[in-house]
């Protein structure tokens, strides 16, 4: 890429600085975010990143925590002096796996760029919301690949704890956004709005636990339902029918249990019961907690 835009070959080449996403940390079960940012740290480290920012498991909560500051900066002290993937000159050499998809996402970034040129460079793109519309396209493939499951989420859209205790974090310091700088019809584009793929299904949960706080029933409007009805109900709708995909998972294995093995009991989230079984009635009883 350097030499396709005339730099120097002698110019040192900038410091690559990589941050852990935000979109893929969520509200719900946030000690799953560790292993989030733990991958995203490894996986910039294997990318040859010169500096990566963690974030802190609780962050989505408010301020970050005590203990979730210093399990961001101790992930960052793990990769490098015990897993010491800092001290490789390509961690990832000799893989196939990885060297195949590396080859492939540059070929595929090549043309993107080569698109982005044709058309007049990244101004224009962003002024005719050609860019805009390439995001928004992917973006709705993967949320709704999020909504309907086929793209789940631990602790959230799969295996969600309705019990749990969140961490308790101060509230995140509020401000007013910087005002938008002056523009005309020529520089004025479409902005590009991030997205977090849990804070739907975290919005039902929240929606759910207030109505039944309130003494509502959110079950009972919700018999007959589906992942791909809720996908496509209206927002407020969907408020009523979180509670009940969350719940009938976990009650549909209590049942598949007492059918099948009188006396036995699924736990939530971890299946002591599942010890000392025989190996193909735990085959048959995971199968079926997943319906």
């Amino acid at each position: 890429m350097a030499q396709a835009c005339g730099v120097d070959p002698s110019v040192s080449p900038p410091a690559l600085v990589v941050r852990t996403l935000r979109r893929n940390l969520s509200r719900r079960d946030p000690w799953v975010n560790m292993l989030r940012v733990t991958s995203a740290a490894f996986a910039a480290a294997l990318g040859g990143a010169d500096t990566v920012i963690t974030a802190a498991f609780d962050s989505e909560l408010g301020r970050p925590s005590e203990l979730g500051r210093r399990m961001a900066r101790n992930t960052q002290l793990l990769l490098s002096e015990e897993s010491n993937v800092g001290r490789v000159i390509d961690p990832a050499g000799g893989s196939w796996y990885i060297e195949s998809l590396t080859e492939a996402i540059a070929a595929e970034a090549w043309d993107t760029f080569r698109m982005i040129e044709a058309a007049g460079g990244m101004p224009a793109v962003l002024v005719d919301g050609t860019f805009a519309t390439r995001i928004r396209s992917v973006r709705d493939r993967r949320g709704s690949a999020v909504a309907t499951r086929k793209a789940p989420i631990t602790g959230v859209s799969e295996f969600p704890d309705l019990h749990e205790q969140l961490p308790v974090v101060d509230p995140a310091p509020s401000g007013e956004p910087l005002p938008a700088p002056e523009t005309d019809a020529a520089t004025d584009c479409e902005p590009l709005q991030p997205v977090r793929w849990a804070e739907p299904f975290e919005a039902l949960r929240d929606a759910a636990d207030a109505a039944r706080a309130s003494g509502g029933s959110p079950e009972r409007s919700t018999r007959g339902f589906s992942s791909r009805t809720w996908a496509r109900s209206p927002p407020t709708q969907r408020a009523h029918l979180g509670q009940e995909l969350l719940r009938s998972r976990r009650d549909r294995c209590g049942q598949l249990a007492a059918r099948h093995h009188r006396g036995f009991r699924v736990r939530h989230r971890g299946g002591a019961g599942l010890r000392g079984r025989p190996r193909t009635d735990r085959v048959h009883l995971l199968l079926g907690c997943r319906l």
